[in-house]
């Protein structure tokens, strides 16, 4: 029977086509399947037994016409890229509480392994993971630890499933059984929840982690609509959009004044946005005939009509009210938006963005005006692109500079520890050997002498000769060991540093201030980042402060310090070993800065530090 006729056609649902292709993988030979319905004036294959028989389909032709015509069915599982899968999948489980909180649970249990399974990740920086404010950003990264970790860890995995079927307790059974029904309920979730792209991506994941990359047309099916939503097998991140900026985009905007162009240039040729807002502030006082920007000035002379003293008022309004809600959270705008420069490319970029919705539109056949750009408008989309760079700085000085990038640094020191520990272990199993055998050699010797005399003296000098060797040896060991355990307090201060580094710090309450311990004393400062050596330098400018990455810096002067800070969250492992070898020499006290990030609790970090040292030397 062919599958279709002139005058009637043969209509199979996805589910159907399943259950066609796995009957026919399954039998090995010919075989019939009924029942047909007829519905509509088309034939549908029948999924309930309760159905009249009405004909027989060959499986066999049906199975080869799909696998002809409709090849998805029979491969794409695959292809998946599972990190792909996973980058994808974390942004849609954070929308999810009941997923996501049990998720940010697992991690707190272990930030430092599963901090390690992202960064290590190619995708860790990916625009999907760094696209919201900082606490998502924070968020989705750690999700996306912990579903990378379970990529390598069974238990892991495990416990991720659980916290997936607990959600939604049919998908167990769904997956479990492989059934057909995943269809119907994946199209029910976007009816019920309005996001079937989550459930799509929740099920192809616990379908490859139940069966693995396999040929099932179920699997295929699934995978398939994943990647028609993401394309995740190539990578979809819109970091990597490669958009123009034009070299004139000005040719694509009507001016609502021929002048406006000169002045929003003019006004922007100071290249940052507190410049902006005083010459904008200043050209408005043109009314009064004292214009202080002559050249801006002669401009506005020459405007035809009011538009442009409009468009002066209008961004004087806009640019005051951003500093009345600015001022009202406690923050500067001079400090907040002073130091971002508005370039030519810049400016350029800005005004091309600004064409970008009306060139799109026109690509869809919508009759779109050519865009109008207004003096208020302009100054409005500076103003908003400076603070969205302020956002992407900020996000990367937190994400180089919080509790978690220390994890890496902690390892090392910790394995520094291991390593000396091992060591000094070892040099004392040496020298206790060494003490036995030399017991049993006086205990030989005394018995030779007492029965042999001088010929037994004579048998017995190569001993001699020998225990004297291994005297000189003992003596070096003990050396050796003696250097080993005057680094006992670079260990007790390691081991303090990596346990704070742990945990939240908080310095004691009735410390002295730092200003008062530090009066008087020569107190030196390695390591950090330049903007928070610049603010400790200005604020006690009697400490002697250098760059923890300039191998090369003249370090004699930490011969003659009182106490020796080592902020190691900047600092090259060559920097760290030179000066620990001046202080080992010199018996300079010293201890280690990192365990507060912020610039206040850092200080009150010293001076907790300046006082427990001052403790032990009384």
């Amino acid at each position: 029977m062919k599958l279709y006729s002139d005058e009637r056609k043969i209509s199979f649902s996805i589910a159907d086509k399943i259950m066609i292709i796995r009957k026919a993988r399954d039998s090995g030979k010919e075989v019939y399947l009924c029942p047909i319905t007829e519905i509509g004036g088309e034939f549908r294959l029948a999924t309930s037994p309760k159905q009249k028989s009405c004909g027989r389909v060959d499986i066999i032709e049906m199975y080869n016409t799909f696998k002809e015509i409709e090849p998805w069915l029979f491969s794409g599982s695959n292809e998946i890229d599972r990190e792909k899968l996973i980058l994808h999948l974390t942004p849609l489980l954070h929308n999810y509480a009941q997923i996501s909180e049990p998720i940010e649970e697992m991690y707190a249990a272990s930030p430092e392994y599963f901090y390690e399974s992202a960064m290590h990740s190619k995708e860790y920086n990916s625009g999907l993971l760094c696209d919201g404010h900082l606490l998502y950003d924070i968020a989705v990264k750690r999700i996306f630890g912990v579903l990378l970790a379970g990529e390598s860890n069974d238990a892991i995995r495990t416990q991720i499933e659980d916290i997936l079927y607990a959600y939604d307790t049919k998908l167990k059974t769904l997956v479990d059984t492989l059934s057909v029904d995943i269809i119907d309920y994946i199209t029910s979730a976007k009816k019920a929840k309005g996001n079937s792209n989550a459930y799509t991506h929740i099920i192809l994941y616990l379908l490859l982690n139940r069966y693995g990359q396999l040929d099932d047309p179920l699997v295929n099916w699934v995978a398939n609509s994943v990647i028609a939503t993401d394309e995740f097998v190539d990578g979809q991140d819109y970091k990597k959009r490669k958009d123009d900026i034009l070299e004139n985009p000005l040719e694509r905007i009507d001016l609502d004044d021929k002048y406006t162009w000169k002045i929003a240039r003019e006004i922007t040729n100071s290249e940052d946005i507190t410049s902006i807002s005083i010459a904008i502030e200043n050209l408005y006082k043109f009314t009064e005939n004292r214009p202080t920007n002559q050249t801006i000035g002669d401009l506005i002379e020459q405007c035809e009509s009011k538009t442009c003293e409009e468009g002066i008022y209008k961004s004087v309004h806009l640019l005051s009210s951003f500093v009345f809600i600015a001022n009202k959270y406690g923050l500067s705008t001079n400090k907040l938006l002073g130091d971002i420069c508005i370039d030519r490319k810049r400016r350029n970029e800005i005004l091309t963005e600004y064409t970008r919705f009306y060139e799109q539109a026109s690509k869809l056949g919508y009759k779109i005006k050519k865009p109008v750009l207004t003096l208020d408008a302009y100054v409005a989309m500076v103003t908003i692109n400076i603070l969205l760079q302020h956002i992407i700085d900020s996000k990367k000085v937190f994400f180089e500079n919080n509790n978690e990038t220390m994890y890496s640094t902690v390892a090392m020191l910790q394995d520094k520890i291991s390593e000396q520990n091992e060591e000094i272990k070892r040099l004392k199993g040496e020298l206790l050997t060494y003490e036995n055998k030399i017991a049993i050699l006086k205990n030989q010797i005394q018995m030779l002498s007492d029965a042999q005399g001088k010929e037994i003296k004579d048998l017995l000098r190569p001993y001699d000769e020998e225990n004297l060797l291994l005297k000189r040896n003992i003596s070096e060991l003990e050396n050796a060991l003696k250097k080993e355990c005057e680094k006992n307090t670079e260990l007790n201060a390691l081991r303090s540093f990596a346990f704070d580094a742990r945990r939240e710090y908080f310095p004691e309450s009735n410390l002295r201030s730092l200003s008062e311990l530090t009066e008087g004393k020569k107190i030196i400062v390695i390591g950090g980042h330049i903007n928070w050596r610049n603010d400790l330098k200005n604020k006690y400018p009697a400490f002697q402060i250098f760059d923890g990455n300039v191998n090369t810096a003249d370090l004699s002067s930490i011969q003659s310090a009182d106490f020796v800070f080592l902020n190691v969250s900047n600092m090259s492992h060559a920097m760290y070993y030179k000066v620990m070898s001046i202080l080992r020499a010199n018996n300079i006290p010293f201890d280690y800065l990192g365990r507060a990030i912020n610039q206040e609790l850092c200080e009150k970090e010293m001076a907790d530090i300046l006082s427990k040292h001052q403790q032990r030397e009384n």
